[in-house]
């Protein structure tokens, strides 16, 4: 039978990463399907069948999208719906992951039809919600996360409505919001780390910048804390702060030597003051911590070109190069 040929490929794919997948649960669709096929029950069969198929193809959309590769990833989901298509988690995986690709429409249809069907699911009016955000439809997109939060008011919920208040410009409620998330969840530095990327995000540096000191007043050496900090001086003070900007990313540096954000910066701000050799180092090596990344080799291809190094400087905008190993 075919069915036996596509579960066992997708055995053998699995099988590559099976502590990832946790394959155990899949291995018993599979096997009780058979199983049943063998018994001659053959309505049990293709009920196992179809769990282990969606629930397969389902691992493998989320793996594939993990790695940006979205269209894989649709195409698993999609295959995985055609078997499963009331399957309530698929369906927010797959609202998240259309977004998350880019195919916000197909990420708006499916979402809309899943709050009509399960009114009461916090997470479908989040999923909606969100996307509606990235369609800038503000008003409604609000109206889903507050049902979200009024269906259940745990952090993820709470945080997307501030983050959607922040956008619409009502900063008092947001901060309403955060206050009591720190009443309820306690005074943390990981809660003012998050805090602080909604501020800086929404375009309230100076909220942002208070709020990456706090956590770092909590934890000195909570990760990204200074990162954040040097980034939102640099976007709500511009050069002007460019001096307290290098500062905090050496400080992140100094805890964290692999920071890809802290050595591009770094790199972009040698870059500015014209120390190119500094730039280069800084460069080259964020550039091999994110191969995929653009942003360090253009950085770099600059640098070069203001070094007279017009071959390196091909090299590094040469959109085919991997790295700039040093």
């Amino acid at each position: 039978m075919r069915i036996h040929f596509i579960c066992g490929l997708i055995l053998s794919v699995l099988s590559v990463t099976a502590a990832t997948f946790a394959q155990e649960d899949l291995q018993q669709h599979y096997q009780s399907a058979q199983k049943a096929q063998a018994a001659g029950n053959l309505a049990v069969a293709g009920a196992e069948y179809n769990l282990f198929l969606s629930d397969a193809l389902h691992r493998i959309g989320n793996r594939r999208a993990t790695v940006g590769d979205f269209e894989k990833a649709l195409n698993a989901f999609e295959g995985a719906q055609d078997v499963a298509p009331n399957d309530r988690d698929l369906l927010l995986d797959y609202i998240r992951v259309c977004r998350e690709g880019k195919q916000l429409e197909k990420s708006r249809t499916a979402a809309e039809k899943l709050v009509k069907t399960l009114p009461a699911n916090a997470k479908a009016h989040l999923e909606f919600g969100l996307t509606l955000a990235h369609l800038n439809e503000n008003e409604a997109a609000k109206k889903e996360l507050e049902k979200a939060v009024a269906l259940d008011p745990n952090f993820a919920n709470g945080y997307a409505l501030a983050q959607q208040l922040l956008k619409l410009k009502d900063r008092d409620a947001a901060s309403t919001i955060f206050a009591e998330m720190l009443k309820g969840l306690g005074d943390t530095a990981e809660l003012h780390m998050n805090f602080g990327r909604a501020y800086a995000q929404a375009g309230y540096p100076e909220q942002g910048i208070q709020e990456f000191k706090l956590a770092l007043a909590k934890d000195p050496e909570v990760a990204g804390a200074h990162y954040s900090l040097g980034a939102t001086y640099l976007i709500g003070l511009g050069d002007a702060a460019l001096n307290d900007a290098e500062v905090e990313f050496r400080l992140e540096l100094k805890m964290y030597p692999d920071d890809f954000y802290s050595l591009y910066q770094l790199g972009n701000v040698s870059l500015s003051q014209h120390k190119l050799d500094e730039a280069d180092r800084y460069l080259s090596r964020a550039a091999t911590l994110q191969r995929r990344n653009p942003d360090p080799f253009l950085s770099l291809g600059q640098v070069y070109v203001e070094m007279g190094r017009p071959t390196d400087a091909e090299t590094a905008l040469d959109p085919a190069t991997p790295a700039i190993v040093r």
